[in-house]
């Protein structure tokens, strides 16, 4: 495979996001490394996609991705409003994307969404 530069683009996938308030707020700090805050609600997000095809990124072909971890504290993006992240899960179907976001201190697992999620690959 060429070797890919960051950042890499992914365009019409099938995507979920969203994020909740856990029960045990505790558990949530737990995961988060010295150096950061959990945000104050202790907010956990999910991400999940698809990407149905080559067509569909700048060089990675098709794969999915699920990622979790908490929202922090004190560290927005540029826009001021969205927070900053931390993942403590990261499960991809595709060993060149594994690679990659290890590469660059991701904590990358291989999986996949269960089969019942029709073409999901």
């Amino acid at each position: 495979m060429t070797e890919l530069v960051a950042p890499q683009l992914v365009v019409n996938s099938r995507m979920i996001y969203f994020g909740w308030l856990p029960a045990d707020p505790d558990a949530v700090a737990a995961l988060v490394p010295d150096g950061l805050t959990p945000a104050p609600n202790h907010q956990v997000f999910m991400n999940q996609y698809v990407v149905d095809d080559d067509g569909q990124t700048s060089g990675f072909g098709a794969y999915s991705l699920t990622y979790i971890g908490p929202d922090l504290s004190g560290v927005d993006a540029p826009d001021g409003v969205t927070p900053g992240r931390w993942w403590t899960h990261y499960v991809n179907s595709s060993p060149a994307v594994r690679a990659y976001a290890a590469a660059r201190g991701v904590p990358a697992t291989p999986g996949r969404p269960p089969s019942r999620y029709a073409g999901v690959g």
